[in-house]
């Protein structure tokens, strides 16, 4: 193996928002790093704007989310109602069973039609 050469450069720090301090003022104001002073402000709009959509899109994903969820959780209670039911069979406990499923029934229906 052969050393070829070495190259020495000086190590630079990103340029970064500083603290000053305003002797009228007894708080630390950070200043603006200059590479935002740059920026056009229709661009920042246009970021600000974006942001929203896809904090708004989330939103409606978890909304999505959370219906399915509750409509998982009802028909695995209904799997469980039915279960117990059957176990020992009871007037009542059937009768609860048909009422349970009709409402689970009913909401599944309505989580679709969102």
């Amino acid at each position: 193996m052969e050393f070829i050469g070495e190259q020495q450069t000086e190590e630079t720090t990103p340029p970064s928002a500083t603290t000053t301090f305003d002797p009228f003022e007894n708080t630390l104001r950070p200043t603006i790093a200059p590479n935002i002073l740059t920026i056009p402000p229709e661009q920042l709009a246009a970021n600000r704007a974006w942001r929203r959509q896809v904090i708004a899109s989330a939103n409606v994903l978890w909304q999505i989310l959370a219906v399915r969820i509750l409509a998982l959780v009802g028909i695995i209670g209904a799997g469980l109602l039915t279960w117990v039911s059957e176990m020992n069979p009871d007037a009542y406990k059937l009768g609860l069973l048909g009422i349970y499923c009709g409402g689970v029934s009913l909401v599944v229906w309505l989580a679709s039609r969102k």
